[in-house]
Formats: structure tokens, C-alpha cells, sequence
């Protein structure tokens, strides 16, 4: 037997409404728990059931030096992760000089989402995978091709990381999440610790045409 149910029981006059009360405590002791907080008043509390995780979708951000690289950094990740069903344009990055010692210069940036959603716990495990594959476009010990992934839903954007921080939470294998943007009145929006770039109309343009993608597919 499951009692649905949430009640805040005060002491009252009314013999009553005592009465009922107590026949509820033993309701909600006996099935679900109970917690007193004060001797006038407990509140009752309904365990919660676990389900199986959304499927959510699949998003890297490449930053690329060399784009003669590029449809091989691609073949790669299709063979791993399945068909893209969005590609963007290349994108100049000018966001910051993080990268250009390591990459060089000019650095182009560009998006793709990935057809197969995946369940968001192995996020930590594609981003080992694609640290790899970053290895394989080495030249002499630097990057030249620099790729991000990051899981998207209805509510959220969130981006892996190898770097801890106070806002980002433990993965496993080393790896780190971060909800980068938040999605709040038809459109995706930055938080306080949102990177300059992921700030920028024109990312959160391709976001929401992404999340516009997924939507689709729950729907279908």
C-alpha cells in the first residue's frame, strides 16, 4: 500500500481534528516517515522513487588551428558517437588567448550534436575518450584541435571538465561537470560563472537550435 500524500499536522482544540491527526501519524509512520519539528507541529514526508535518467544530447564545442585536421577529428568522433544531425558553421574564436600559445593561431570554433542520445552519467567516460583522441592531433606536444563535450536538455547545458572548481561537481575518472547555461523563458541563459563565449548570442543561437533538435526527438 502507497499513501500519496503530504500533510502538515498542528495541535488544535477540536477533538476532531485530534483524532484525525493521530490516525494520520500512524498512517505515515507506518508507510512512509515522519519528522517532528516542534511539539505543536510534525511534518510528514513521502519517500521518493528512482527512475531511470532522460536521455539527453550529445553536444561538442571543437576549437581547431589546423583545418586540414578537421574531417578526420570528425570520421573519429561519428565512429565513436554516431551520426551528427547538426553541424555549425566554423566560428572565429577571439574570446580569449588562452589557447593561442598552445594551438596557435587563427583558432576557428564550431559545434555538432550527435543524432543518438545517451544516458548522462557516462559524460566523465566521453570525455576520457575525447581527451585521446585530442592526443592523436598532437604536434610536438601541443593541441592542435582542443575538443569539449557537453550534454544538453530541456533545462540545461552542461560542459566536462578536467579542472575542479567550487561550482563543479565530481564525475569520476578525473572529470568534472558544469552546468554552463541555464534555460528559462523560451531561451538558454549564462550563470555567474558562464565562460565569455558561451555568453555570446551566436552560441546560445546554436544551443537553442540544438535543444529545438532534441525536443523534437523526445517528442517523436
Amino acid at each position: 500500500m502507497k499513501i500519496k500524500l503530504f500533510f502538515k499536522i498542528c495541535a488544535c482544540e477540536s477533538k476532531f481534528a485530534r483524532l484525525l491527526g493521530k490516525f494520520y501519524m500512524y498512517l505515515f509512520i507506518k508507510y512512509n516517515k515522519m519528522v517532528q519539528i516542534s511539539t505543536r507541529c510534525y511534518v510528514f514526508l513521502v519517500m521518493g522513487n528512482i527512475d531511470k535518467y532522460l536521455k539527453e544530447k550529445l553536444v561538442f564545442s571543437i576549437l581547431i588551428s589546423d583545418l586540414s585536421l578537421k574531417d578526420e577529428c570528425m570520421m573519429l568522433l561519428k565512429n565513436k558517437f554516431g551520426p551528427v544531425d547538426f553541424e555549425s558553421d566554423l566560428l572565429e574564436f577571439t574570446f580569449s588567448n588562452y589557447y593561442n600559445k598552445e594551438m596557435g593561431t587563427p583558432i576557428k570554433k564550431f559545434f555538432v550534436s550527435f543524432k543518438r542520445l545517451i544516458e548522462p552519467d557516462v559524460l566523465a567516460e566521453v570525455k576520457a575518450a575525447t581527451n585521446c583522441f585530442e592526443q592523436r592531433f598532437c604536434v610536438q606536444g601541443s593541441r592542435k584541435i582542443n575538443i569539449d563535450p557537453g550534454l544538453l536538455c530541456q533545462s540545461r547545458f552542461i560542459l566536462a571538465s578536467t579542472k575542479d572548481s567550487s561550482h563543479r561537481i565530481p564525475l569520476g575518472l578525473g572529470i568534472y561537470a558544469e552546468i554552463t547555461l541555464m534555460f528559462e523563458h523560451g531561451t538558454f541563459r549564462p550563470v555567474e560563472w558562464t565562460y565569455p563565449d558561451y555568453r555570446s548570442a551566436g552560441y546560445i543561437k546554436i544551443l537553442n537550435e540544438i535543444r529545438a533538435l532534441y525536443a523534437a526527438q523526445l517528442k517523436a
